[in-house]
This record gives structure tokens, sequence and C-alpha cells, in this order.
């Protein structure tokens, strides 16, 4: 049994969707890498959606605002992930234009369970002289 497991990472905090009969459903943007969306046989996504169940709503949001506020980034560990079979989609966005996107769900194969991400970002010494000496102030100096 492999103890490597599959992140997907949540990018949005839940959001209400309501089907045609009127039923309300929820979904969140996650975040795959392509190796793992390449390794089940899918050369391009460009949105990858997951369901929350009701139950779990209230506390995905509140764990992605939290996680969010502290720079960390809220993500799913899983065993396995399952992508469904990507659909084309049409839509006129904020601009007037008519965009076309590839767009699948997922959602974890097995057990599953709500993590931190934690990855920080320094700058070396030789570039932080660099961006001294052009007067940058950048937040990572």
């Amino acid at each position: 049994m492999s103890t490597n497991k599959t992140l997907m990472f949540i990018n949005t905090a839940p959001k209400a969707n309501t089907k045609k009969t009127g039923e309300v459903f929820y979904t969140v943007l996650v975040g795959l890498s392509k190796s793992v969306i390449a390794a089940k046989g899918h050369a391009e996504i460009d949105r990858l959606t997951m369901n929350v169940f009701p139950a779990h709503v209230e506390s995905v949001a509140k764990a992605f605002k939290a996680a969010k506020a502290k720079g960390f980034k809220l993500a799913v560990e899983a065993d396995d992930i399952i992508i469904t079979e990507p659909k084309t989609n049409t839509f006129i966005n904020r601009d007037g234009e008519q965009v076309t996107e590839i767009q699948a769900s997922c959602f974890p194969d097995g057990p599953a369970r709500l993590t931190l991400v934690k990855s920080t970002l320094t700058v070396s010494d030789e570039l932080k002289a660099l961006l001294a000496e052009d007067g940058d102030e950048d937040p990572l100096v």
C-alpha cells in the first residue's frame, strides 16, 4: 500500500450553485498538479471543481478563511483522486469575450482529510542586495 498522498489544493471558499431542479449544491475550485492530471489520462483541464457536502460547507469555509489569513493553502489529502470526464464549457467573461474552457470535477477516492500546506519563500542575500540597489521595497526582502 502506497504512503504517498495526493494533494488537491482548495483555491476558493465554497460557492452555492443551483441545479435546474432548484436543488442547491456547493463547490470549490481546486488545483491539482499537471503530473496528476496527466497520470489520470487528461492532457488539458482548465477548471477543476469539487463538490462539498452541505454538512461540511461551514467547516470548509472557516478552514479556508483561517488558512488564507495565515498565508497557508488549504488542501484535501487523499490516497487517490478521481477526475470526471472533462466537458467543454463556453461562456461570456466580464469583458464581453466568449471563452471556451475544459472543465471537470474531482473528488477523493477513499479516506481524505483537510490539511494545511505551509510554504515559505525567502530571498537570497545576493538578490536582497540587488533589490536594495534598485531601491525596491519588496515585501519579501
